[in-house]
């Protein structure tokens, strides 16, 4: 078993190792289990990318066992990794960012204090206008009647509008046939799960399943799939099924393409 690494940080390590013993990524994936993709994730150090950290420590030993390296040591050097990760992403906030924040923060309680203003002002000159308006009923004795009487001009048209008239046009577009040259993955829930998934590349999305539930999904190239338990999920790819290389409650990541 190889031990030293020579102050390497744990994907570094492993990634030189495996070089020396003339090992692919490909090769690496058919011993583990674990996707290109996720391996790539774990020799570049992408810890934005990696899952929990309870399934990176997984896939961690399974790659130092393979290689013969120990797994305690790789282990170590990953959680060095993250906890200098988490204290890069900690905001920093200057001085000018806080007077920054209380400027901002004035800002929004003069325009608050402006707008109550504005609504104040019309609100009264409203009442003032309704004031004037009102008429005694003397003034409304000395205002002449007014005849309401409709015109009987025979020219004069009245236009009937109904609103029952208007219809909305129907537009009609062919259906798409591109998906019928992408790769369709139906996920079916048999016990409660969860599962990551990726398609084409993309950072993967988690969701949490109920038995009975159902998802489609559409990839140009492949698909990644992290999957809580095993034989809880069922797999239709292409409109077959795929059948899940693990046992009942295993954690499996697949790559389908």
């Amino acid at each position: 078993m190889i031990t030293k690494n020579e102050g390497m940080t744990f994907g570094s390590y492993l990634k030189s190792v495996r070089l020396q013993k003339s090992m692919t990524l490909e090769q690496i994936s058919a011993e583990t289990r674990i996707g290109t993709h996720m391996l790539n994730y774990i020799e570049e150090e992408d810890i934005a990318h990696l899952p929990e950290s309870i399934f990176t420590k997984g896939f961690l030993k399974a790659y130092a066992e393979i290689v013969d390296v120990d797994p305690e040591t790789v282990l170590n050097q990953y959680l060095i990794a993250v906890k200098n990760y988490k204290e890069q992403q900690k905001p920093v906030v200057s001085q000018k960012a806080y007077y920054l924040k209380l400027l901002g923060i004035g800002s929004l309680f003069i325009i608050v204090a402006i707008f109550i203003g504005i609504v104040v002002f019309f609100y009264y000159q409203s009442v003032l206008m309704n004031k004037e308006n009102v008429k005694t009923p003397e003034q409304q004795q000395e205002e002449p009647i007014q005849n309401n009487e409709t015109s009987s001009d025979p020219t004069e048209t009245k236009s009937v509008f109904s609103i029952n008239d208007i219809r909305p046009s129907t537009v009609t577009e062919p259906l798409s046939t591109e998906t019928n040259s992408k790769l369709k993955l139906e996920v079916k829930c048999i016990e409660n799960s969860w599962i990551k998934i990726g398609i084409d590349g993309q950072d993967s999305n988690k969701y949490t399943m109920v038995a009975g539930d159902k998802m489609e999904f559409i990839a140009s190239h492949h698909y990644n799939l992290l999957i809580s338990n095993a034989k809880g999920i069922s797999l239709i790819f292409n409109g077959k099924p795929y059948e899940i290389p693990a046992k009942q409650g295993q954690i499996i990541n697949l790559e389908l393409k």
